[in-house]
Order: structure tokens, then sequence, then C-alpha cells
């Protein structure tokens, strides 16, 4: 079940009555949960409220400009009276900062498998991303639409939307999308820094994965493995391995695809 407007409402309230909030991004940081964190600090700051967040493990040089300012590498717990998880599916996700797993005062996810760990959940499985729950929060707070805040929650919705290609994609996404042009937004350098500028290093890796792809069910499956040696030869980092899964997807005629991403011996993860 969606959030109400009741739930932002007490969502606000407890953000408002805080001293310090701390914003809590799951490890290996994607524009999602980065953006989130950001787009919340910036509108806490806005509304006078103290808020820095942290990731559980470092973000990569694609997101540098989200982590300017109000990012910290290891958080104090005895710094905070409010502790935030935005786009944290699980506990164990938090890496880094699993000793504040049981002080989650709010979650904010879109993650349909989140069973609600925090002690006030803002869940809604319908959202393509985080980022459009911490609109309409932002919203409740009455927090201005800065250049910073729609620069994050626009970084947020287009990355894990594909840039509004993937099915995940609904109404709302281009409603807040089309707001943060309504408030002076321009996504023009931030789309190339984005989708279309990529390192030697994630060309290399491309051709390594296209070179290797096999094909099932007519076809109409494609699958494909990264091992740590190819990482090693080319010089991928994470930012080169981002969304490399699209690239199965982009086959003519596959309906279905798995890229499996050797990540130490005998250890895979698998992007479908």
């Amino acid at each position: 079940m969606s959030p109400q407007k009741s739930d932002f409402e007490r969502a606000a309230a407890r953000l408002r009555e805080a001293s310090r909030v701390l914003i809590l991004c799951h490890e290996k940081p994607d524009g999602d949960t980065l953006g989130s964190a950001a787009a919340l600090r910036e509108a806490l700051a806005a509304c006078g409220v103290l808020a820095e967040f942290s990731a559980g493990s470092a973000p990569t040089a694609r997101y540098a400009f989200l982590v300017e300012e109000g990012y910290v590498d290891r958080p104090d717990p005895a710094r905070y009276d409010c502790i935030v998880a935005v786009d944290v599916a699980e506990q164990r996700m938090l890496g880094a900062n699993i000793a504040f797993a049981e002080r989650i005062d709010l979650l904010i996810d879109h993650h349909r498998t989140n069973s609600g760990f925090a002690a006030l959940n803002l869940i809604d499985p319908q959202a393509a991303a985080a980022a459009e729950l911490i609109f309409c929060l932002a919203q409740e707070l009455g927090a201005p639409r800065t250049e910073t805040f729609c620069r994050a929650i626009y970084t947020a919705i287009s990355t894990d939307t594909g840039c509004y290609r993937f099915s995940n994609t609904r109404a709302e996404s281009f409603a807040i999308t089309a707001a943060l042009f309504d408030a002076g937004f321009r996504p023009g350098d931030l789309n190339r820094r984005l989708f279309e500028t990529r390192s030697r290093a994630r060309i290399a890796i491309e051709q390594k994965v296209l070179s290797r792809v096999h094909y099932g069910a007519d076809g109409a499956v494609a699958t494909a493995v990264v091992t740590d040696a190819m990482r090693a030869e080319t010089g991928a980092d994470e930012d080169d391995m981002d969304g490399l899964s699209g690239l199965l997807r982009s086959i003519e005629g596959v309906e279905a695809s798995a890229l499996l991403k050797q990540d130490g011996e005998n250890h895979f993860r698998i992007s479908m």
C-alpha cells in the first residue's frame, strides 16, 4: 500500500523536531540512493534542520557532484538524534554503517521486498525511484526547489528509470520532472555526464561482454559473464560497470537477460 498524506505529515513532523539528522545510503551507492539523500539534505537545510548523509561504501567518481556538500565518510553515532535510510531495501545493505541498523527512525524506499524495518516507513513499490517519495516529503516540508535539490532528484529518477526508458517509469515520474523544469532546472549538461559520456575502460569492457554473449530460447534470452580478470585487463571500475546489463537487454529479439558479474573468488552478482 502506498503512503498516504498523513504518513508524509508524520515523517515531516519527525524531521522538523530533530536537532541533527543523518541520512544513510546503501553500499555500492547508485544515483537513486545518493540523489535521494542529497535532495533530502538540501530540503532539510532550507528548513533550518542540520543534516548530513553517508553511504555504506565510498561513492564513485560518477556521482562526485552529489557529495560535494554534507557528505561524511564515517558518521559519529553520538552526533545525531534522527536517522533516516533512503533506498535501502534491507538492513545489511547499510554496509559500513550497519551499526545504525537498529536506530532507523524513518525509512524511505520503493522496493517491494522491503519489510519496513524502521520506526516510521514510507515505502511505495509503485514508485520508480525513492526520490519520488523524497520529492513528496520535501513538498510536505515546504522546502524550495533549489538548483541543488532539482539536480539531485533528477539524477535519482533518471538513473533508476534508464533516462525514462525502463518499464518502471510512470506518469508521476514525468510529473515530478516537469515540476523540476518549472523551477528552472535544465538537465542538458547533466544528461551528457550521466548517459552519454563513457570512459575508454567502459568501451573496452562493453566489447568483451558483447563478444561473449550466449543466446537461448531461440534468441529470446541473452546471458554474459564479466570476470575479475576482464575488469583487471580493461581497468573498468564500478562506474564503468553501472548499467552494463542494459547492453544485453538492447539486443533485438531479447526478452530476458542476465549479466553475471564476478565479485571475488567463487562469488557472482547477477543483474536480470
